[in-house]
């Protein structure tokens, strides 16, 4: 059995890690640090768990690790957030169409289901995911994350434009899917 390497999360584990002592060592109490750690650990945890028994392929990895890129390194450490506040609501349109594409791998596995019902699985999947998402970024900010920014409206525009990613992705799924009987 051939072994996958594991060289997209270790190396973005590998980055955030540094990200995390290197805040620490400056004396930065920021969400930075926490943010750095909190990735790290979640990308970590994702290697652990399905990386290393091949469970989960090479696009679905670098999904996963180019959306902790993103979110974390772009935005938060690299401020982007601050600099171009539309930047959020580009990073859960893009987090909609991604997650779509991921339960497309989901459903392919699981049996053979029509286009309109793969379709409507990876949206609803991909949108309930970006609101347990939301809970997690209500969750982090009592660790020192400040990741809803305090307010209502950016969970409702964080959800809404998971859900305008979401539909568009699921739409192109279900025009490049095969019809099945």
């Amino acid at each position: 059995m051939k072994k996958r390497p594991f060289l997209p999360e270790t190396a973005v584990a590998i980055l955030f890690i540094s990200c995390a002592f290197y805040f620490l060592m400056i004396g930065d109490t920021s969400e930075k640090s926490a943010q750095s750690v909190i990735s790290a650990a979640f990308i970590l945890l994702f290697l652990f768990l399905y990386s290393g028994r091949g469970k989960a392929k090479l696009p679905a990895r670098l999904i996963f690790t180019g959306w902790f890129i993103m979110a974390t390194f772009i935005g938060v450490i690299l401020n982007l957030y601050v600099l171009l506040p539309w930047y959020d609501s580009l990073v859960h349109l893009v987090t909609g169409a991604c997650l779509v594409y991921l339960a497309k791998d989901g459903i392919r596995k699981e049996g053979n289901p029509s286009r309109r019902s793969g379709a409507l699985y990876a949206f609803f999947l991909s949108v309930s995911l970006s609101t347990f998402w939301e809970i997690y970024e209500y969750g982090v900010d009592f660790l020192g994350a400040n990741s809803q920014h305090g307010s209502l409206t950016d969970t409702m525009l964080d959800l809404i434009f998971g859900t305008i990613g979401a539909l568009l992705a699921a739409i192109v799924l279900y025009n490049v899917s095969k019809e099945r009987t």
